[in-house]
């Protein structure tokens, strides 16, 4: 009898490359997630330096 008759891994391996595929899509997801937060940040910068480069108005 082989080892393999003994073990049935076929379970061990799909579970490995379930694990393997979520770790995937988390890393997916946080990459998507890093690149909003520097749209973001970009979006806030330049509402700053609109705002604080655009002339005073002034009521007279």
């Amino acid at each position: 009898m082989k080892l393999a008759e003994l073990f049935d891994l076929s379970g061990m391996e799909r579970n490995a490359e379930r694990l393997k595929k979520n770790a995937k899509r988390q890393a997916d997801v946080a990459k998507a997630a890093q690149a909003r937060l520097k749209m973001l940040k970009a979006q806030q910068q330049l509402r700053a330096t609109s705002t604080s480069s655009s002339p005073a108005r002034t009521t007279e």
